[in-house]
């Protein structure tokens, strides 16, 4: 079963986007927030408009302090 905690293509953005160091704006953070408390059958609901607000705001789908395009090194 698919949670926002456990998903691998996007617990990253999602714990991103409601920590409160990135600053995100406050619709971005409802919409995780509520990706978070999603039961599996709701999180499957949730999902496709994650993966659109992804695209649309990839900056929360690294590391704080990661520039964008950052090699790793």
């Amino acid at each position: 079963m698919l949670y926002a905690t456990n998903d691998p293509e996007m617990s990253t953005w999602i714990l991103n986007a409601v920590n409160p160091r990135w600053n995100a704006g406050s619709f971005v953070r409802a919409i995780a927030e509520a990706a978070i408390a999603a039961d599996n059958e709701n999180y499957a609901l949730l999902r496709p408009g994650l993966l659109e607000l992804r695209r649309k705001y990839p900056e929360y789908d690294r590391e704080l302090g990661e520039s964008r395009g950052s090699s790793g090194s």
